[in-house]
């Protein structure tokens, strides 16, 4: 009889070995721990059979080599599903000298590194947003959509009566606010920001 075994941390396939016979009982073989009689399914070069409460799953293999979209470096993912975040498995174009290169549109984009208005732009975006009253806010697209979200929220609590819920920095500490007048003015100055970052990095692009 054969066995089929996985890993006893992240319950991975790992190969199979021929059963044991339980020598206390006739007939009857030794099932070790992380192994079971079932075969795992079929799976393509870039799958991995995964044991989940009994039964075999096929997931995404995410280990291999894989390329960073923001610059094209390329580096391997040792864990099988753990996807690395901010990255592809598509290989970036051979640049030539003073090109660089960055994942955009689900492609590869190529560009003059003289008019590097991407890394400009990036580098921008990380310094994120102070408000008057120090508050550092991020400016990150899913950080727009959280604080879009919270401004919402907070305006139905205003209007309800309710408290306004706090405004979470950068490193995840909550920020009192006392009034919906209060927090509008910090959403028109960050907006107002953001935009103005957008526009010079279209401005930037044009030349290129």
């Amino acid at each position: 009889m054969k066995l089929y075994h996985y890993s006893p941390t992240d319950f991975t396939y790992t190969g199979s070995t021929e059963a044991r016979p339980d020598p206390k009982r006739a007939g009857r073989f030794l099932v070790p721990a992380n192994a079971t009689e079932t075969p795992p399914p079929p799976h393509g070069d870039l799958e991995v059979a995964v044991m989940v409460e009994g039964n075999w799953v096929v997931s995404e293999d995410s280990r291999g080599y894989w390329y960073n979209k923001d610059n094209g470096a390329a580096f391997v993912c040792e864990s099988p599903l753990d996807a690395p975040d901010n990255a592809t498995r598509e290989a970036p174009p051979k640049l030539q000298p003073g090109q660089l290169v960055r994942w955009a549109n689900a492609a590869w984009e190529v560009y003059p590194d003289g008019f590097d208005y991407v890394r400009w732009f990036d580098a921008e975006i990380a310094k994120g947003f102070t408000t008057g009253s120090n508050i550092t806010l991020g400016l990150y697209q899913e950080d727009v959509s959280l604080l879009t979200g919270n401004f919402v929220l907070a305006k139905e609590a205003a209007s309800l009566g309710m408290p306004i819920p706090p405004l979470i920095d950068t490193d995840g500490v909550p920020h009192p606010i006392e009034s919906i007048e209060e927090l509008t003015t910090i959403m028109l100055s960050y907006g107002q920001h953001r935009a103005e970052l957008s526009a010079e990095y279209a401005r930037r692009k044009s030349e290129v």
